[in-house]
């Protein structure tokens, strides 16, 4: 029979080393002390770092491959779509937070602090409709998202130039709104 199976061998072991085999006997999470108790400090910025360089190489490789007539399958675009989306919410989110934990934010230099560089203010459309959300629902938490977006849509399908629209340029403008009343809650760009 194999040694390692052995049940009494193995009950041994547990009562040498003062190790419980019951579950119940563990003790409650709150008194097991901080997760990284005795352990090393965690190097999230380090590896945050390591990871932005590499996309950084990759990035700078991609642009020297891509020439600007190129053809690519719907899938690359897809993947350097959500690439640069995700890089922006990190880079947002994180000019957000330097922003209010000075707390030397107003709602207009929070909106321009969402925006890329270079790229223009918020639509006047977007604007609107995040003023009325928020005018609706000033305090107003992550947890009412929902009432949010309804308030949003809801305000921009009212308008008649808005009906006109494509429904994906709808969406963008809708996203853009929401992303204008995290802000001015004080919620951050990408919440809503």
């Amino acid at each position: 029979m194999n040694d390692f199976f052995n049940s009494r061998k193995w009950k041994q072991f547990l009562k040498e080393n003062k190790v419980s085999e019951a579950c119940g006997d563990m003790p409650p999470v709150d008194d097991r002390g901080p997760v990284h108790h005795g352990l090393e400090k965690d190097h999230e910025g380090e590896m945050a770092r390591s990871q932005l360089m590499g996309a950084s190489e990759s990035a700078a490789a991609l642009m020297d491959m891509i020439q600007e007539g190129d053809e690519l399958p719907a899938w690359l675009q897809s993947k350097l779509t959500k690439a640069a989306d995700y890089l922006n919410m990190a880079r947002r989110y994180m000019e957000y937070q330097g922003y209010k934990d000075s707390g030397t934010m107003g709602a207009g230099q929070a909106i321009a602090v969402t925006m890329q560089e270079g790229a223009a203010e918020p639509s006047p459309l977007a604007q609107q409709a995040a003023e009325h959300a928020v005018s609706l629902l000033p305090q107003a938490t992550e947890a009412d998202g929902a009432a949010i977006e309804n308030e949003v849509y809801g305000f921009l399908e009212s308008l008649p130039e808005v009906k006109a629209m494509e429904p994906e340029q709808l969406f963008a403008l809708g996203d853009e709104a929401l992303s204008v009343a995290g802000v001015m809650l004080g919620l951050g760009p990408d919440v809503l």
